[in-house]
């Protein structure tokens, strides 16, 4: 909370407001990931189930280039 006070005091009053219990409310944390949905989906990026699933490990070893080493 300092850094906020500090840098982004504008913030702070808001920052409580949603913030009052460990969590957001529901509906603004919907609004987020709807909008991370929308991010992920414009820009192709994998949610984070998929990125940590053995297919997806599969895909990035197959897409990685080769490491050369060098004959000295």
């Amino acid at each position: 909370m300092n850094f906020l006070e500090r840098e982004f005091p504008a913030m702070v009053p808001r920052y409580e407001r949603l913030y009052t219990r460990k969590y957001p409310p529901t509906a603004y944390r919907k609004e987020v990931q709807g909008m991370v949905r929308a991010l992920q989906q414009r820009y192709g990026l994998m949610r984070r189930q998929e990125v940590d699933s053995p297919a997806a490990a599969e895909l990035d070893e197959m897409q990685s280039p080769e490491q050369v080493g060098f004959a000295w």
